[in-house]
């Protein structure tokens, strides 16, 4: 797959904003989408995998109810089906999904 096929599908999925995502009542808040910077690493002391196209999203959420309740809520939402169709055809595998936690150390005071 080259880079350009990817960032189309990128940008299909990206596309669906934070104001366009459903919120499935959890109050889910996009926080980044991020995606491959295809040029190539001039500092190679930070190492750099080449070659890998990537799509990230963050999304915050009160708890894993709140998470799950939202899940179905994007797997029931048209736009999102279409996107991930896009996805899916040209990655090559499926996605990963993280569940990240702030420890005690990070966790924010608001």
């Amino acid at each position: 797959m080259t880079f350009d096929k990817w960032m189309l599908a990128a940008a299909a999925a990206a596309a669906i904003g934070p104001g366009a995502l459903p919120d499935g009542g959890v109050g889910a808040a996009m926080l980044a989408t991020l995606v491959t910077e295809p040029t190539e690493n001039t500092f190679p002391r930070l190492p750099v995998r080449e070659g890998e196209h990537v799509l990230v999203r963050f999304t915050t959420f009160r708890d894993r109810g709140s998470h799950a309740r939202w899940l179905a809520a994007l797997a029931a939402w048209p736009a999102w089906r279409r996107a991930e169709g896009v996805l899916l055809r040209v990655a090559p595998r499926g996605p990963d999904l993280l569940r990240l936690a702030p420890t005690a150390r990070s966790r924010s005071p608001l």
